[in-house]
């Protein structure tokens, strides 16, 4: 929370995936894959969470892309 207040706004963010690959959990498996594409990682411990769900909603009729958190029924 002290970086919110310092920065004045929220951070948001996605899920941390590799193309066609797994969620990644552990900021130092994050650090090892993604580390070179990445301004900074924060390192508050593995997370243990279920990735979200994603919908691509460019086309006209949305794609469900991922199923995951998130009920996705309203698109089906």
């Amino acid at each position: 929370l002290a970086l919110v207040r310092e920065l004045g706004h929220p951070i948001i963010t996605t899920s941390a995936m590799l193309a066609g690959g797994a969620a990644l959990y552990d900021p130092a498996d994050i650090d090892r894959h993604l580390g070179k594409s990445l301004d900074l990682v924060i390192d508050g411990g593995p997370l243990v969470s279920e990735p979200s769900s994603v919908v691509d909603l460019t086309g006209d009729t949305p794609e469900i892309l991922r199923r995951g958190k998130g009920d996705v029924s309203l698109f089906e």
